[in-house]
């Protein structure tokens, strides 16, 4: 999916969503636990590493909503250098993530139930900004794609102005091209995010 997919999924959302429109704003924070799969480099093992995010997004809908937003992502891997003596490093990355959500709301807004559970999907796309790691991974900005995408599904809970979201984003391109890096890679990241709504 080309960046002008996104959009034209996103205006066509957005009109459908702006007919009978509601609007919240909604700012965040959580963690995240991100795994590396695939086929990376014959000389290095990568393992689960736990980082955060802070972000905010959009809601435009009611029942049925649209749901863009941008956040600043820290991901963390740890690593291993397949050799004679092995040697555990770690991989340190900071991207910003542009998500673009369509959603499902359990419950009509005028509801007595007191809260509202949420369903949603839609792609995602991460700018890398900057890349750390041991010097003998040697996985710097240059051996990793500057823009991956990916696809996110989860669910959420709306609690008054309260909301928490839980979700799964599978990495759809490879997190590198480089054959001295993680070619055939992907990154998929499990995340929570505990925030608030104000609307309008």
């Amino acid at each position: 999916m080309n960046r002008s997919s996104l959009f034209l999924i996103f205006f066509a959302c957005l009109g459908f969503a702006q007919l009978n429109a509601q609007i919240s704003i909604r700012p965040y924070a959580g963690l995240n636990r991100s795994s590396i799969q695939g086929e990376p480099a014959d000389i290095i093992d990568f393992d689960s590493g736990t980082g955060f995010q802070v972000g905010i997004d959009v809601q435009f809908g009611n029942r049925i909503y649209v749901q863009p937003g941008v956040q600043l992502e820290f991901l963390k891997n740890n690593a291993t250098l397949r050799t004679s003596l092995d040697t555990d490093g770690s991989l340190n990355r900071t991207g910003l993530r542009i998500p673009l959500m369509v959603g499902y709301r359990v419950f009509s807004e005028d509801s007595d139930a007191g809260f509202n559970l949420r369903l949603f999907t839609g792609p995602n796309a991460f700018l890398q900004l900057s890349t750390n790691s041991d010097d003998e991974l040697n996985l710097n900005d240059n051996a990793l794609n500057d823009l991956i995408w990916g696809w996110n599904v989860g669910a959420g809970l709306d609690i008054s102005i309260l909301f928490i979201d839980v979700g799964y984003q599978a990495g759809i391109s490879n997190l590198s091209d480089d054959q001295q890096a993680a070619t055939e890679a992907r990154n998929n990241v499990f995340y929570g995010n505990v925030g608030f709504r104000l609307y309008f």
